[in-house]
Order: structure tokens, then C-alpha cells, then sequence
């Protein structure tokens, strides 16, 4: 099993209703591919973790990376797991502050920038 977090913009501001439409084709599509996780969004950002097997995680991956909804996508973290951090969470979710997620990318810039030219955990992907 594997997980991937990630971090994206959002293309165009996601209303509350748009957010549940997009949360209950998650709970659906992941029910059925046995992947679990969690998605934060605030600011116009989505932060989120995805799991479960290599396969389906890495397609589910690649579906949102080519999903009109995301740029500037960026993989925080993708590493091999034992046992699921998310296990009760087809997907979770909560709406964050601005402060939240502005805390979030601010670190997420640091990291990228004191590794740039090391062998980064984090990959940018666009």
C-alpha cells in the first residue's frame, strides 16, 4: 500500500455545493477502488492524502492531475505504508481557514526551496 498528500490550486473558487458534489463522487469512486484519505481545502487550495493500493492510488493520481479543477499540483509526500492513517475515512474532509492553509503552503514553499537541489521528498508536478 502507498500514500500520496499533495497540495493544488483550485482553477476557479469551490462553493459549498460544488464541494459536496466533488465529496460525494469521492466517497463513491473510492468505495469502490478501496482507496481512503482525507481533503482539506481553503484559500482556493486543496490539501489531501490519499491511500491504499499502489495501483489504485497512483491512477486516482492521475485522474486529478489531469482534473480541470487542479494546477500547480505539488506531491508533498508519497511513500509506501503498512497500515492506513485514514482507515475509516472513504474520504474526510474539513473546510480550513486561509490562516490554515496559508501556514500550510508557506511551509510547503520552505521545504521545496531547501531542497530544490537535493533528493527532495517533494515533487512538483504541473
Amino acid at each position: 500500500m502507498i500514500q500520496i498528500t499533495y497540495i493544488s490550486c483550485a482553477t476557479e473558487p469551490m462553493s459549498a455545493e460544488k464541494l459536496l458534489e466533488l465529496l460525494q463522487q469521492c466517497l463513491k469512486n473510492n468505495a469502490r477502488n478501496g482507496v481512503t484519505g482525507m481533503l482539506l481545502y481553503g484559500n482556493e487550495t486543496f490539501l489531501q492524502a490519499l491511500e491504499g493500493d499502489e495501483k489504485a492510488v497512483d491512477d486516482l493520481f492521475e485522474k486529478i492531475r489531469i482534473d480541470p479543477r487542479h494546477s500547480h499540483i505539488q506531491i508533498l509526500k508519497r511513500k509506501s505504508i503498512e497500515c492506513r492513517q485514514y482507515s475509516d475515512w472513504r474520504m474526510g474532509f474539513k473546510r480550513i481557514s486561509d490562516q490554515e492553509i496559508n501556514q500550510i503552503e508557506s511551509e510547503t514553499r520552505e521545504n521545496t526551496r531547501n531542497c530544490q537541489h537535493s533528493k527532495s521528498p517533494f515533487l512538483r508536478v504541473t
